[in-house]
């Protein structure tokens, strides 16, 4: 079996999906008071990109943590995630400048939500789906490279 797999999927969280239905209730809920108008295509769309969304943040997340091979600890990893993942629940067109490509194209978290709810909201993305495509492609292929390449150099966990 993959270790990488294995790893990534050793212990689920299954009450996580309580916020999965949760978001999911509040995006209904509020499409129905604007009276946005949906279509099946829409909606297929709006899923696709949320679940490209998970392998962006999966992939940002799992290189962060992989630096565990070349550093004594990567504790480090999870608080910068975090501290970076709070700049995703604004629209990316309120940032500007550097920020805005910085959440776009080094630390993309910043089409992560907001290209699903522009393609709900039947809005303009300029592109940032195909961007959004591209870049969940190479962070995956980034994160089985640094993995491969971790354990590769790997030399155990005795002090």
């Amino acid at each position: 079996m993959n270790s990488q797999y294995l790893l990534s999927t050793q212990v689920m969280d299954i009450g996580s999906l309580t916020n999965v239905l949760l978001g999911l209730s509040i995006v209904i809920f509020s499409g129905m008071q604007l009276e946005i108008k949906v279509s099946f295509i829409s909606v297929v769309l709006f899923a696709a990109y949320i679940l490209l969304g998970v392998f962006i943040m999966y992939g940002i997340l799992f290189i962060m943590v992989s630096s565990v091979f070349w550093l004594s600890e990567a504790s480090w990893s999870i608080g910068f995630f975090m501290s970076f993942n709070s700049f995703g629940d604004k629209p990316v067109s309120f940032y500007k400048g550097v920020i805005y490509r910085f959440l776009i194209y080094i630390f993309p978290i910043g089409i992560v939500a907001n290209v699903p709810a522009s393609v709900i909201m039947n809005q303009e993305t300029n592109y940032m789906e195909v961007w959004m495509m591209i870049i969940a492609f190479i962070l995956y292929l980034l994160s089985i490279f640094v993995w491969d390449r971790g354990l590769k150099l790997y030399e155990g966990g005795s002090i």
